[in-house]
């Protein structure tokens, strides 16, 4: 591979690994305030997004088109299920060739609900990226799920006092 060919794959790898970490970003409650793409911004027109394997595929419904995403997505948030929720994407592997990427990642999602419970996820996050507009965008996303911990209100209370020792 000529010096060119390696720095080109380097910047789309470099590209794709801002835009999974911005996705991430903006599904966090609160959502980012950092500058970037906006939410819209991140998908191609024809973008899959779907839940793979037996427990995220029940759980999360395939969704195919940006704009009916966008709508899952507002509907999701309204009314707001989480005080407080980070993604943290490790474990990456990312490949690019003729014109396309994919990446993948095991995410870490943290949440606290409004109702006051928490619950932990891991899951394993397969992402395809391809140039649409101008720049590098998601095209199908699949996200499975390895790991689901759900803790009560008293279980959340008893970790936060412990905290505080």
């Amino acid at each position: 591979m000529a010096d060119a060919e390696r720095l080109a794959t380097l910047e789309i790898e470099a590209e794709v690994r801002r835009l999974a970490a911005r996705y991430m970003a903006l599904c966090d409650e609160p959502p980012t305030a950092a500058p970037g793409p906006d939410f819209e911004q991140l998908f191609t027109s024809d973008l899959v997004w779907e839940g793979v394997g037996g427990k995220a595929a029940s759980e999360f419904s395939r969704v195919e088109g940006r704009d009916k995403l966008l709508a899952w997505f507002a509907a999701l948030r309204d009314p707001p299920k989480y005080a407080f929720n980070i993604h943290l994407l490790t474990s990456e592997a990312i490949v690019a060739r003729d014109g396309t990427a994919r990446g993948t990642w095991v995410m870490l999602q943290a949440a606290a609900r409004q109702s006051g419970e928490a619950e932990l996820r891991v899951a394993r996050v397969t992402i395809d990226f391809r140039e649409e507009e101008g720049g590098w965008r998601i095209a199908h996303f699949r996200t499975e799920s390895l790991l689901r911990f759900d803790a009560g209100a008293a279980a959340v209370a008893a970790l936060i006092e412990g905290l505080k020792a």
